[in-house]
């Protein structure tokens, strides 16, 4: 079954940013349930530590780890961590005298993995440790019956964390997803929240039908594509039957990217029809225009990028 994922990438990574090293408020929240195992802990500085030691205890067996950091907010990939289990996590704060003054013990628990869909480690065929990076690769399904499960493994097949319905297509730098699946698209965080929107219609009223990609720009805009029709001459190289069927012109199906606040407003749009012009085109969907009811798959856009 779980050859059926897409492969969206391999990408260096953290999951969750830690360019802001304070942190005002407990993290893992306490009492909550997670379906993820690389955590991020973060609790609000003791005055006067130099440093800190994290404990974590596990509930139901004899497993205890002690962690060290030098600032108030941790990335722990959670390999030690098991699905289904739950946890006790207290922090302390130690001067230069090694004096300690210690945070409350916070709680909290790892979903059981759903195994009959996600098994609980894919096997890895082939890996040079030389030649990889360290990161995590994205089995994207969502909202397949089959396959409702977003996953992200290491580079040793182990499930880091998964995510359902959604299908993911990027992280951002703070660790939220971002997913896709036509007509929509979505930026949730980890726990399923979702925090942004495509819009389902235009000023007009019309339905946008999203498709493919949602890109988070580091103004914190977004950028999506839409699929556009108009109606243009049939090419000179399609074949003779569709020219003879349509010789005043068919239906060209392009794209427009858009640029998106976030609140869903447009705010930038890019018409490819405005800018390539149809006398540029693939001869390789030409074939199909009679199988694709007499129009011209023309674009046929996946991706969009933004070089900032």
């Amino acid at each position: 079954m779980i050859n059926q994922y897409l492969i969206l990438n391999s990408l260096i990574f953290i999951f969750f940013s830690n360019c802001f090293l304070s942190a005002n408020s407990f993290l893992p929240i306490n009492n909550s349930n997670l379906n993820y195992r690389q955590i991020e802990f973060s609790w609000p500085q003791i005055p006067n530590s130099n440093n800190y030691k994290i404990t974590i205890n596990d509930i139901n067996s004899d497993l205890s780890l002690l962690i060290d950091s030098d600032d108030n907010i941790l990335i722990y990939d959670g390999y030690d961590l098991g699905w289904g289990e739950s946890y006790i996590w207290q922090v302390c704060g130690f001067n230069n005298d090694n004096q300690t003054e210690c945070h409350e013990e916070k709680n909290f628990s790892i979903n059981e993995l759903p195994t009959n869909q996600i098994p609980p480690i894919l096997e890895i065929i082939q890996l040079d440790e030389n030649k990889v990076n360290d990161g995590i690769t994205i089995f994207s399904g969502g909202f397949y019956p089959s396959i409702p499960y977003s996953i992200g493994i290491n580079n040793y097949g182990e499930i880091l964390w998964y995510l359902h319905p959604y299908r993911v297509s990027r992280i951002t730098n703070n660790g939220n997803f971002l997913s896709h699946f036509e007509p929509n698209a979505w930026e949730i965080t980890k726990e399923g929240e979702i925090i942004f929107q495509t819009p389902e219609t235009n000023t007009e009223g019309n339905n946008i039908n999203f498709h493919h990609t949602l890109y988070k720009s580091k103004k914190k805009t977004y950028f999506s594509l839409i699929n556009i029709w108009e109606v243009h001459d049939c090419p000179i190289e399609a074949p003779e039957l569709a020219q003879a069927l349509f010789p005043n012109g068919l239906g060209w199906k392009g794209d427009k990217i858009l640029e998106l606040d976030s609140n869903g407003e447009i705010i930038w749009e890019w018409n490819l029809f405005d800018e390539i012009g149809t006398q540029n085109y693939t001869t390789v969907n030409l074939e199909n225009i009679l199988t694709n009811g007499g129009s011209v798959d023309w674009t046929h856009s996946n991706e969009v990028f933004y070089n900032e």
